[in-house]
């Protein structure tokens, strides 16, 4: 645990750029990322003395003091504060005579694997804006991953009068990889909590904390507490997995796609940690970090937290595993998890030259583009009644009890908490050759929920939203022809029977991107759901126009989808991703918020979105500190929209 001490130098190393080169790495702490130094945007102060290691300087000075980006809020408007958008530029592909990244596009509410984005609390809906603001912007335009820099800020929304209040800054990272995402949600005493992620081993993860309580949060604005910036050194935390075979010096890990869920008083963040590979499967399968999945609880203390306890929950022995994506939900007490697999296969490896591995990269120059990460597969799912204590699979068989330090370890005990497999060829616990065999169906986790029988019960009802890509460069964009192929939006329930999400009659309403990110929100206790998607856009970019569906299926053929709800009009230029949903969100008499949605019109602009069951909505970004109930577009179709 860290002194007093080591935490005065941790912030001033969040809060001055000067100080950057001093970072320890052997106090857990090495983040030259945690400040901003472009213009306006950086934090001058010569008040305290972040040279000072000494518990008086730390509790006087440095300890528990609001947001060093506060000044930020006092000018906020409709120029200055906006959702962000991002672009993977290194990892273009030559599609339908474009050059296209792997992912683009509205980015503020992404990736799916954070969670939640919004709260519901009594009439007001808290929400993270993942975004940017004009004093901290570079002069490059985008999509440029470098053209502006992420500015985390908390909104609210009041449904009931339609305020929609001035967000507060609360942090701003040097950089702008938006999987740096943050956070949201708010204790039983209704202080509002923000997680931030810190990707790989350089950046870590912070959590602030507001000064206000949810009844009186805006009395203060720029009112965010830094609460705690500890992050495990790799050798501490897990020495058997984050070293290298070198025996060189562990990585510090920061928290990622972090999952942020209160309960038993205390929050539950099902995270994800970036370990190093060992030096055989490195130069075997040419990728360097492992995605591994850990749980970390934070105990509320007056005034902050307890010391982190993080817990493994999926590590892998093996060495043809690299790791996993997981997305998160929580419901009346209970913790729900779906997660992939990500695996090495011939295309992968680093010693033979594979013809048909290679794909068409930047101006058609073919390459080979695939590692273990993309080779993302399989579907697995494990839940908790108790907090996080024990974890068990969709047919409520107990597999981890984190008591007694058990986490899954082995391909045969994954093997327990496997809920659907898209290739019953490939068998990755019995004779998988990973020098042999080929992985062509991809598995890519969008977004769970699920009924239990009451509080703290036992699951009765899931539903885990994917899409599914097939071929052997499944991962590369397609072009509208190709994704109806080769992409398919699914529904996966408790006993691994899927479902499709998709008119499958027009050419207008399927996935059309592996990456393109929805929602799905159970209403009621038998079971039954909506869900929101973006399906095609015909651009070969994620993301694409909100399509709405419900859980009563029909028939189409000899599959099942579930039923169209209506969709957004073609003819409106906004395109959307990582659609999310309302945590804690009641749909009473449907006019309150239960998605959030970031939107772009052009690229130099993103809006931020709340949205009700039926259409209705209220774009947020321009109307801060004004009032503004929800209602119907004019430019929109949906079925069942009435202002």
């Amino acid at each position: 645990m860290k002194t007093k001490a080591t935490k005065a130098l941790i912030a001033g190393l969040l809060l001055t750029p000067a100080l950057y080169a001093h970072a320890d790495a052997t106090k857990g702490y090495a983040d030259p990322y945690n400040f901003n130094n472009h213009g306006k945007c950086s934090f001058n102060d010569s008040g305290p003395s972040y040279s000072d290691d000494s518990d008086y300087n730390y509790i006087n000075y440095i300890k528990n003091k609001v947001s060093p980006y506060h000044h930020l809020n006092t000018t906020l408007n409709e120029r200055l504060l906006r959702g962000s958008y991002y672009s993977l530029d290194n990892q273009l592909f030559y599609v339908g005579g474009q050059n296209v990244p792997k992912y683009s596009g509205p980015a503020a509410t992404g990736s799916a694997k954070a969670a939640p984005m919004a709260v519901q609390r009594g009439d007001w809906t808290y929400y993270i804006i993942n975004g940017a603001h004009s004093d901290c912007a570079l002069n490059a335009p985008a999509p440029n991953k470098g053209y502006e820099r992420l500015v985390y800020a908390v909104g609210a929304y009041n449904h009931k009068s339609g305020m929609i209040k001035e967000p507060v800054i609360v942090h701003v990272k040097d950089t702008s990889d938006f999987h740096d995402t943050a956070v949201i949600n708010v204790d039983s005493q209704g202080y509002v909590y923000v997680f931030i992620s810190g990707r790989n081993s350089t950046r870590g993860g912070l959590v602030y904390r507001s000064s206000n309580t949810h009844d009186n949060f805006f009395a203060n604005l720029g009112s965010f507490k830094l609460v705690d910036a500890v992050n495990e050194v790799g050798n501490e935390l897990d020495s058997s997995h984050n070293c290298p075979s070198s025996g060189d010096k562990c990585y510090n890990l920061g928290f990622t796609y972090p999952q942020a869920w209160w309960v038993d008083n205390k929050f539950v963040l099902l995270n994800t940690r970036y370990i190093q590979t060992s030096d055989d499967m490195k130069a075997a399968f040419r990728q360097t970090a492992r995605r591994q999945l850990y749980m970390t609880e934070y105990k509320v203390q007056p005034g902050g937290l307890e010391a982190p306890i993080t817990k493994k929950l999926v590590a892998l022995d093996d060495k043809r595993s690299f790791g996993h994506y997981a997305v998160s939900t929580e419901r009346n007490g209970v913790l729900a998890m779906a997660f992939n697999v990500h695996v090495p296969d011939r295309c992968t490896r680093s010693d033979i030259k594979q013809a048909d591995c290679e794909a068409k990269g930047l101006n058609g120059r073919l390459e080979n583009r695939h590692y273990p990460n993309d080779n993302r597969t399989n579907l697995y799912f494990i839940y908790s009644r108790d907090g996080g204590k024990t974890w068990l699979n969709s047919q409520h068989k107990t597999l981890i009890d984190t008591s007694r330090g058990q986490y899954i370890n082995t391909l045969s005990k994954l093997n327990e908490a496997l809920l659907y497999q898209p290739d019953t060829s490939v068998d990755i616990v019995n004779g998988y050759n990973p020098y042999s065999t080929t992985i062509k169906k991809r598995i890519y986790v969008k977004d769970l929920d699920f009924n239990t029988n009451g509080y703290r019960g036992y699951l009765t009802s899931l539903k885990v939203l994917i899409t599914e890509s097939d071929g052997i460069h499944g991962f590369v964009p397609k072009t509208s022809a190709e994704s109806r192929r080769m992409i398919r939006a699914l529904v996966i329930d408790h006993n691994g029977k899927k479902d499709y999400v998709g008119c499958y009659n027009s050419a207008d309403c399927w996935a059309d991107h592996a990456y393109s990110s929805g929602t799905i929100i159970t209403h009621t206790q038998y079971g039954y759901s909506e869900l929101a998607f973006p399906m095609s856009a015909g651009d070969m970019l994620a993301g694409g126009k909100v399509h709405l569906y419900s859980s009563n299926l029909k028939t189409a053929g000899d599959v099942k989808v579930w039923s169209y709800l209506g969709a957004q009009d073609y003819r409106d230029p906004n395109d959307v991703n990582y659609i999310r949903k309302v945590h804690n969100a009641k749909s009473v008499t449907g006019d309150e918020p239960v998605y959030f949605w970031a939107q772009s019109e052009t690229n130099s602009r993103v809006d931020l979105v709340l949205a009700g069951r039926k259409g209705q909505q209220v774009q947020l970004t321009g109307n801060f500190g004004t009032n503004k109930k929800m209602a119907c577009p004019t430019r929109y179709v949906f079925n069942r929209c009435t202002n």
